[in-house]
């Protein structure tokens, strides 16, 4: 069943306020977490925010296997996507605009030099090449999956399941170097910006991995045909818009920064 209309007419719900609930809950907990280490208020709502975010998108994915959406609504649906990429966009614009501002022109009230002293900066071979090599290629591989979905190659769940291990061992990654890592986020501005880049970076990998496990489990029940091809199409772009940030991110601060 395919309605031919213009848009859909939205039912009440309460998943809105709900998910603004947990993610109010959230910022104080996780600010707790940070001052005073008491980690069960941000444990909980992150729980919450799991839990309403599993509810939300199945309601979604039933009215969409059920034919309520039009083809309007699915172009509605990606304009409204590309409108949060370029949100995000503008979010790693101003971190890149920090590193410029201050590798730059370092101001003399924090030494006026952009690196501390004593701090060996990222070097950008071995484990942090390999890593972005990976995660350079992951759209492709989703690309790769879409297309055999297409051919009705079964093999796509295969190709699907490698893209999330990448996903999930860039973020390995991440946690391993921070653990190795010679300064802290509290070294002048370097640290700050290094931190506050990265960290937001794969914060996004891993809304990106669960956007890939949602896709997985949806090919898993053969959920994903000629029509209802939308869900895997924003994960191509929201992993192509990860991959961009990520090789200006790695050209700053581990090339041009080492």
């Amino acid at each position: 069943m395919f309605l031919f209309r213009k848009f859909h007419k939205m039912i009440f719900s309460n998943y809105p306020i709900f998910f603004s609930m947990a993610f109010f809950g959230f910022m104080p907990g996780f600010l707790m977490f940070m001052k005073f280490g008491f980690f069960y208020t941000s444990l909980f709502s992150f729980f919450y925010i799991v839990m309403m975010s599993y509810l939300w998108l199945s309601d979604v994915m039933m009215e969409d296997m059920s034919g309520q959406y039009s083809i309007q609504d699915y172009r509605s649906f990606r304009q409204g996507f590309r409108y949060f990429i370029i949100s995000e966009l503008i979010l790693f614009l101003v971190i890149f605009w920090c590193y410029f501002d201050y590798s730059i022109t370092p101001v003399f009230w924090v030494g006026g030099d952009f690196y501390p002293c004593g701090i060996i900066s990222v070097g950008y071979l071995g484990l942090n090449a390999l890593a972005t090599s990976f995660l350079m290629m992951n759209s492709q591989l989703i690309k790769l999956t879409r297309r055999m979905i297409f051919n009705n190659n079964y093999n796509c769940l295969f190709v699907m399941l490698l893209c999330i291990f990448v996903g999930a061992g860039f973020i390995c990654f991440q946690l391993f170097e921070y653990s190795n890592l010679y300064y802290s986020m509290c070294d002048s501005t370097f640290g700050s910006i290094f931190f506050m880049g990265t960290g937001s970076h794969g914060s996004h990998v891993f809304v990106g991995g669960w956007f890939l496990i949602f896709c997985y489990f949806r090919m898993i029940l053969l959920q994903f045909n000629w029509i209802h091809m939308q869900m895997l199409d924003l994960c191509i772009d929201y992993w192509r818009f990860l991959e961009w940030m990520w090789g200006i991110m790695f050209s700053l601060f581990y090339i041009w920064g080492s």
